[in-house]
Protein backbone atom coordinates (compact mmCIF):
# COMPACT_ATOMS: atom_id res chain seq x y z
CA UNK A 1 0.00 0.00 0.00
CA UNK A 2 1.18 3.50 -0.80
CA UNK A 3 -0.59 6.67 0.33
CA UNK A 4 0.30 9.88 -1.51
CA UNK A 5 -1.11 13.39 -1.64
CA UNK A 6 -3.49 12.43 -4.45
CA UNK A 7 -3.70 8.62 -4.45
CA UNK A 8 -4.03 5.50 -2.40
CA UNK A 9 -2.31 2.67 -4.22
CA UNK A 10 -3.40 -0.69 -2.84
CA UNK A 11 -4.20 -4.25 -3.81
CA UNK A 12 -7.79 -4.13 -2.64
CA UNK A 13 -8.47 -7.57 -4.13
CA UNK A 14 -6.25 -9.04 -1.40
CA UNK A 15 -8.43 -7.58 1.37
CA UNK A 16 -10.57 -10.39 2.73
CA UNK A 17 -14.21 -9.54 3.08
CA UNK A 18 -16.40 -7.16 1.15
CA UNK A 19 -17.08 -5.09 4.28
CA UNK A 20 -13.38 -4.37 4.82
CA UNK A 21 -12.89 -3.43 1.15
CA UNK A 22 -15.89 -1.08 1.30
CA UNK A 23 -14.60 0.51 4.52
CA UNK A 24 -11.25 1.19 2.83
CA UNK A 25 -12.84 2.55 -0.34
CA UNK A 26 -15.14 4.83 1.69
CA UNK A 27 -12.19 6.21 3.66
CA UNK A 28 -10.20 6.84 0.47
CA UNK A 29 -13.08 8.78 -1.05
CA UNK A 30 -13.73 10.71 2.18
CA UNK A 31 -10.16 12.04 2.10
CA UNK A 32 -10.50 13.03 -1.57
CA UNK A 33 -7.92 10.60 -2.87
CA UNK A 34 -8.09 8.46 -5.99
CA UNK A 35 -7.85 4.68 -5.65
CA UNK A 36 -5.28 2.93 -7.80
CA UNK A 37 -5.94 -0.80 -7.54
CA UNK A 38 -3.02 -3.16 -7.89
CA UNK A 39 -3.12 -6.83 -8.72
CA UNK A 40 -1.45 -9.44 -6.56
CA UNK A 41 1.20 -9.90 -9.28
CA UNK A 42 1.92 -6.15 -9.24
CA UNK A 43 2.38 -6.34 -5.45
CA UNK A 44 4.87 -9.19 -5.95
CA UNK A 45 6.68 -6.83 -8.34
CA UNK A 46 6.96 -4.19 -5.57
CA UNK A 47 4.34 -1.82 -7.04
CA UNK A 48 2.91 -1.25 -3.57
CA UNK A 49 6.30 -0.06 -2.30
CA UNK A 50 6.25 3.38 -3.89
CA UNK A 51 7.05 6.50 -1.87
CA UNK A 52 6.04 10.10 -2.52
CA UNK A 53 8.86 12.62 -2.17
CA UNK A 54 9.30 16.33 -2.75
CA UNK A 55 12.35 17.58 -4.61
CA UNK A 56 13.52 20.81 -6.22
CA UNK A 57 11.02 20.33 -9.05
CA UNK A 58 8.07 19.40 -6.86
CA UNK A 59 6.47 16.12 -5.84
CA UNK A 60 7.28 12.78 -7.41
CA UNK A 61 6.68 9.12 -6.70
CA UNK A 62 9.83 7.03 -6.32
CA UNK A 63 9.65 3.35 -7.20
CA UNK A 64 11.84 0.58 -8.50
CA UNK A 65 12.14 -0.18 -12.20
CA UNK A 66 10.50 -3.53 -11.41
CA UNK A 67 7.48 -1.77 -9.94
CA UNK A 68 7.29 0.71 -12.83
CA UNK A 69 7.39 -2.13 -15.37
CA UNK A 70 4.58 -3.93 -13.53
CA UNK A 71 2.18 -0.97 -13.79
CA UNK A 72 -0.27 -0.90 -16.67
CA UNK A 73 -0.22 1.94 -19.18
CA UNK A 74 -3.49 3.23 -17.71
CA UNK A 75 -2.10 3.21 -14.16
CA UNK A 76 1.02 5.10 -15.27
CA UNK A 77 -1.09 7.68 -17.10
CA UNK A 78 -3.36 8.16 -14.07
CA UNK A 79 -0.43 8.67 -11.70
CA UNK A 80 1.43 10.93 -14.15
CA UNK A 81 -1.66 13.13 -14.49
CA UNK A 82 -0.93 14.40 -10.94
CA UNK A 83 2.72 13.71 -10.17
CA UNK A 84 6.02 12.75 -11.80
CA UNK A 85 7.18 9.13 -11.62
CA UNK A 86 10.84 8.21 -11.02
CA UNK A 87 12.01 4.61 -11.34
CA UNK A 88 15.30 3.39 -9.87
CA UNK A 89 17.30 0.29 -10.69
CA UNK A 90 17.74 -1.51 -7.35
CA UNK A 91 17.96 -5.25 -8.10
CA UNK A 92 20.15 -6.08 -5.08
CA UNK A 93 17.65 -4.60 -2.63
CA UNK A 94 14.80 -6.45 -4.35
CA UNK A 95 16.68 -9.75 -4.17
CA UNK A 96 16.50 -9.41 -0.39
CA UNK A 97 12.75 -8.66 -0.59
CA UNK A 98 12.95 -4.90 -0.17
CA UNK A 99 12.23 -2.02 -2.49
CA UNK A 100 12.36 1.79 -2.68
CA UNK A 101 10.17 2.40 0.35
CA UNK A 102 12.50 0.25 2.46
CA UNK A 103 15.41 2.52 1.57
CA UNK A 104 13.75 5.80 2.59
CA UNK A 105 12.39 7.45 5.69
CA UNK A 106 9.66 10.08 5.73
CA UNK A 107 10.32 13.26 7.67
CA UNK A 108 7.24 15.35 8.30
CA UNK A 109 8.49 18.36 10.23
CA UNK A 110 7.29 21.92 9.98
CA UNK A 111 9.83 24.33 8.52
CA UNK A 112 11.65 26.22 11.24
CA UNK A 113 13.74 29.35 11.23
CA UNK A 114 17.39 28.63 11.86
CA UNK A 115 19.06 30.83 14.44
CA UNK A 116 22.78 31.23 14.02
CA UNK A 117 24.91 31.70 17.11
CA UNK A 118 26.36 35.19 17.46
Amino acid sequence: MCVTTDFVIVCDEMIKGETQRETLNTAIKRYGKLLVSLTEQQVKSFAGNMFELTGKNGRFIAMSETAFSALSTEQKQLLQSKVALEAFNIPTIELAGGSVRCMLAGIHLAKQKVRLAS
